[in-house]
């Protein structure tokens, strides 16, 4: 309604509100704007302001989960579509590979010949930035990772894969400790 104080919401408001919202926003950001106003409103109801909080008990939309490119589970909402991941990795291998003698030429062969790696198991693994940076390679059959929230998981390793992390000279272990998050992202 037009013109309500906020102190006098309703639960019918709330609803309206939320209808509102998920005609014109993702689901994801309609939850991300319910629970703002509803951490505000649990606020004024702790502090006396009001009763009872019209945000108390309203469903919330779905979280919808954005996957990467391959990953081993359902059928995933693709982040990226399978062109446009090719097309990265076709633009770092020529990066890779471009002439030049200059200190700018060289660092961005360098650059690429790091971030393809990461690219490769981030688009077939459907590993986060975060994830794929603590990759260990565990045998020549598999690896591991951390997940986000510290679980531990194993994957099964492609042959392609390993050979990408030995033409980009990542052989040990560790192959992308060294780069920060920052570089990937």
């Amino acid at each position: 309604r037009n013109g309500i104080h906020l102190l006098q919401l309703t639960r019918a408001d709330v609803n309206r509100f939320k209808g509102f919202l998920l005609t014109h926003y993702a689901p994801n950001s309609v939850r991300l704007t319910l629970a703002a106003c509803s951490s505000y409103y649990t606020y004024l109801e702790t502090e006396g302001y009001i009763d009872t909080s019209a945000f108390a008990h309203i469903k919330y939309p779905k979280k919808e989960y954005k996957k990467a490119m391959k990953p081993d589970q359902g059928h995933p909402v693709p982040v990226i579509s399978s062109d446009e991941y090719h097309a990265i990795c076709e633009a770092l291998e020529q990066k890779a590979h471009a002439p030049g003698k200059t200190i700018a030429a060289q660092r961005s062969r360098e650059s690429a010949l790091r971030l393809y790696p990461v690219v490769h198991f981030m688009g077939s693994y459907g590993l986060r930035v975060g994830d794929v940076l603590t990759v260990r390679i565990e045998d020549q059959e598999r690896f591991s990772y951390r997940q986000k929230g510290g679980e531990v998981r194993q994957k099964p390793l492609l042959p392609e894969s390993l050979g990408i992390l030995k033409r980009s000279c990542m052989t040990n272990r560790d192959p992308f400790k060294l780069i920060a998050k920052v570089t990937v992202q």
